[in-house]
């Protein structure tokens, strides 16, 4: 049995320390990233804000509605009523302040120098820059009750938005789901979705990113997983739609992704954690992670990605994908060999070595070469760029599939050393040295005492260069 393809670590408790229990709730705690947690201690009458790494906690004797912490730095901003104000913790002077003339209902930091304020009419972004007052961004769309706001994001470009909320209905809590377009000033009319976000994924075949709105919706019998691709022509844009299993009472409370690796986090109200990775939209893990709700969560900026939640009890769990099990996982317990080939490629992980030689081993017997050389290539951690592959391919067609999986080689990356020693053999029996003086100026060509001593007879200066 493989292991799980989630790793998680407990990174701290906020009851620990000192926080109360009944402090514990969404209106008083704050995430505006994995570096700082605030919270509006109501007994104290104050702000504990705690440092998540070094579990130092600062308390302010400010009696405030409500506090958001920076994402980065020590500047944070207090709410009381519709009255803003935002401070410089280290030079202890105010930077800003402003008052809203219409009912705050929700606030967060949506990156370093932007500050979302909700109210019951309007969403607005407020500026650290200068002496800028908050700009109306789009107005709510109309709803019938009372709604409460528990999410609201930008996409990576800035050009869409997104509020998020929920409110009774007939058969349990409804999501509630406004999505705006910077460029066209306009609102699609609002869903019934719990959860949402933006993703920011280069897809495979593309070059650059693409924006990626996902959703949950329950339109129809079941739950489903929605990611759609916006602002290209809908005829080419990516979409996916998959169903989400969860007991009918429960319902999705947040929804984070992990860009680097191209997966999506699902988190339910009972305590669920979803995990799906996002161009095959398949589930690769979902079971459950807390007793309680979580009810804060926000991505995490370090090396590892996932996500850190907060829930009731004051547990901050930090859930991240295991790159040493996911592959392994994805093979013996999903039986999906294709994911685990895609994936062990796109995040370049070890795991699929035995798929990665058998479907190479494959090509070559059905003399699909050009495949072949594409999958030596792109194989994770260079797992089949070796002498092995080189000794193969210099059979093939008196070589000529060796060169094109050079050139395919140098298009992209740098030579190991044993690409590197045999590339050189190749062009210097054709007199190319101005090829390898090129390489090498490009750092196309790894140094090794091999390659100087190839190079000795003909460019003493060049293999010097390489010892």
């Amino acid at each position: 049995m493989a292991k799980l393809p989630v790793a998680f670590t407990e990174l701290l408790n906020l009851t620990a320390l000192g926080v109360a229990q009944s402090d514990i709730v969404f209106k008083n705690v704050s995430v505006s990233s994995s570096k700082y947690i605030t919270v509006r201690e109501e007994g104290k009458n104050g702000v504990a804000i705690i440092d998540t790494s070094t579990k130092n906690v600062v308390r302010l004797p400010v009696p405030v509605d409500s506090a958001v912490m920076h994402p980065f730095s020590k500047v944070i901003a207090f709410r009381n009523q519709n009255s803003l104000q935002i401070f410089n913790l280290e030079l202890r002077t105010k930077m800003k302040a402003t008052n809203m003339d219409q009912n705050v209902v929700f606030w967060k930091w949506l990156d370093a120098k932007t500050i979302a304020i909700v109210t019951d009419q309007s969403v607005y972004h407020w500026s650290l820059d200068g002496d800028a007052q908050p700009t109306k961004m789009f107005d709510r769309a109309a709803y019938e009750g009372a709604v409460q706001i528990i999410n609201y994001r930008s996409s990576a470009d800035g050009k869409w938005l997104l509020l998020g909320g929920i409110a009774p209905g007939n058969a349990g809590v409804v999501g509630v789901l406004q999505v705006y377009s910077v460029d066209l000033k306009a609102s699609q009319p609002t869903i019934d979705a719990h959860a949402a976000c933006f993703a920011n994924v280069t897809l495979d075949g593309r070059e650059k990113p693409s924006v990626l709105f996902c959703f949950t919706s329950k339109a129809g019998p079941a739950p489903r997983l929605n990611i759609i691709e916006v602002g290209v022509p809908k005829e080419s844009a990516f979409n996916k739609s998959v169903g989400l299993n969860f007991d009918g009472n429960d319902f999705p409370v947040a929804m984070i992704p992990d860009n680097a690796r191209g997966m999506l986090f699902v988190i339910t109200k009972a305590g669920l954690l979803f995990q799906f990775e996002i161009q095959s939209g398949k589930q690769i893990f979902a079971n459950k992670a807390s007793q309680n709700t979580m009810f804060a969560s926000i991505e995490h900026e370090g090396n590892q990605g996932g996500i850190v939640t907060v829930d009731q009890t004051g547990r901050v769990i930090h859930f991240y994908v295991d790159e040493a099990n996911i592959i392994p996982y994805i093979q013996q317990n999903m039986n999906d060999l294709e994911l685990a080939i895609q994936l062990a490629k796109r995040l370049n992980l070890k795991g699929a070595e035995n798929l990665f030689t058998a479907q190479f081993q494959r090509l070559m017997q059905s003399m699909r070469y050009d495949e072949a050389i594409e999958l030596a290539a792109s194989s994770p951690q260079g797992m089949l760029r070796t002498v092995e592959t080189i000794n193969l391919l210099k059979t093939i067609e008196g070589g000529k599939i060796l060169l094109q999986y050079f050139q395919l080689l140098l298009k992209r990356s740098k030579l190991n050393s044993i690409e590197s020693l045999e590339l050189a053999r190749v062009v210097l029996a054709k007199n190319g040295i101005e090829h390898i003086k090129t390489w090498l100026k490009e750092q196309k060509l790894e140094a090794s005492p091999e390659l100087g001593d190839l190079l000795r007879n003909h460019n003493v200066s060049l293999a010097l260069s390489v010892y």
